[in-house]
């Protein structure tokens, strides 16, 4: 089994929340599958800081992220996934399209 995904179920609000817009308008793109992983993102707003992602899909990722400042719906920053096994991954570009309590909501762009 891969360490990063868990077999746990999700919740049903979990699956009612998959079956919602993704944000800023736009509907959700794939199913979220429960990933965990490093990843470093870079912000002008809070600089370099490291996190863990939640889960994953075709279109985008929810990293865990309760920090203040954070950045702002709508706002670009870059993410890049550390401690694959051939090194860290390439340099994302992402959009913020939603901000929770636990972390935030990015689109692939």
């Amino acid at each position: 089994m891969n360490p990063g995904i868990t077999d746990k179920p999700e919740s049903s609000d979990q699956q009612q929340h998959n079956q919602k817009s993704a944000g800023l308008g736009g509907e959700r793109i794939g199913v979220r599958t429960p990933f965990r992983c490093r990843i470093s993102i870079l912000h002008e707003a809070i600089g370099k800081v490291e996190t863990t992602t939640r889960d994953i899909s075709d279109g985008g990722v929810y990293l865990l992220f309760n920090r203040n400042p954070a950045p702002s719906v709508g706002e670009v920053l870059q993410a890049q996934v550390l401690d694959l096994p051939g090194g860290d991954g390439p340099l994302l570009q992402l959009q913020v399209v939603r901000s929770d309590p636990e972390g935030l909501g990015l689109k692939f762009i």
